[in-house]
């Protein structure tokens, strides 16, 4: 509840399809279906929700993105709050390592009680400041192979350190023997013998063009992208539709293009009007407008060298 008042007619209404369906998800969909909005019926749920009538627990369905989880994904909750797990996250091995390095780094935590220094009522591990190969392979703090990458016409920035990302990468560029190098197999070897992984990938990616490899990188789901130069990202069909380069001629450049804003109004759209100043190109016409300043005086500061 925000403090939000209540339309008594929606409480009873959530009252009677409660009472007649015993299930709080079948109440909010009818409940939407009658016009009542999310927040509405969220606030209403709290004020005529049995407390621990397991009949009737629910929750306003998540939005689309939410609903689209892995399907390992588990409620592990009791009612009136969710917690979830998700299994197979981590391999057992890396469980245990990553057990084992957050009680080797636990250190008291700055919150104490009383009069008491040695009193803390807390501990925590920092992972993310040690220099630890089992810190940088679970945490993901350093991977490899990640960085950019030259190819044939370009560069391209990849970061394919976990198993299946590395694996799927191997696949595209045609090097599956990798996979079974004792010096690649695993992320904390990948990472320790990345200069050596890193020239093998270098030779296989240079016979790419750049927006060849990136697609098929990313049909093959690995995290990968085209590194642009200016005349590459306005080339971009996107930003052609966007027309995020807009023609402004200049004296000194009549071919002249700027950088379009990114905000659009139908009603009051954004007009470009000049092109950009060259240095001091408008300082006379501002101080005589502006200031009210006559030619004589803006001469005298020009002479001393002020503008």
């Amino acid at each position: 509840m925000n403090g939000r008042p209540v339309d008594p007619r929606l409480l009873d209404f959530l009252r009677e399809k409660i009472r007649q369906a015993s299930d709080l998800t079948v109440a909010i969909a009818m409940a939407r279906q009658a016009g009542y909005s999310d927040a509405a019926i969220s606030d209403g749920i709290e004020l005529v929700r049995p407390i621990g009538n397991s009949l009737v627990q629910g929750r306003i369905p998540a939005p689309p993105l939410v609903r689209r989880a892995p399907p390992n994904l588990r409620n592990i909750g009791a009612p009136g709050f969710d917690l979830y797990a998700l299994d197979g996250f981590l391999k057992p091995k890396d469980c245990a390592r990553l057990i084992a390095l957050i009680r080797h780094n636990l250190q008291p935590s700055t919150l104490s009680h009383g009069d008491d220094p040695e009193f803390r009522i807390s501990q925590s591990a920092l992972l993310c400041f040690l220099k630890s190969p089992v810190a940088d392979e679970t945490m993901g703090v350093k991977i490899a192979p990640a960085g950019v990458f030259n190819c044939a016409d370009g560069a391209i920035f990849l970061a394919g350190g976990r198993q299946h990302h590395f694996e799927a990468l191997c696949g595209v560029l045609g090097c599956a023997e990798l996979r079974e190098d004792p010096r690649f197999r695993t992320a904390l070897t990948r990472y320790e013998n990345r200069d050596a992984l890193r020239a093998v990938l270098i030779a296989r990616m240079k016979t790419w063009n750049a927006q060849a490899l990136e697609d098929a990188l990313g049909a093959a789901q690995v995290p990968a992208g085209v590194i642009n130069d200016v005349a590459r990202a306005f080339a971009d069909p996107q930003v052609k539709h966007r027309g995020m380069a807009v023609p402004t001629p200049h004296p000194e450049s009549p071919d002249l293009h700027t950088v379009a804003s990114a905000l659009r109004f139908s009603r009051t759209p954004v007009a470009y009007r000049l092109p950009p100043p060259l240095l001091g190109q408008h300082t006379r016409d501002i101080l005589a407008q502006e200031l009210g300043m006559d030619d004589a005086a803006i001469d005298a500061l020009r002479a001393a060298g002020a503008i």
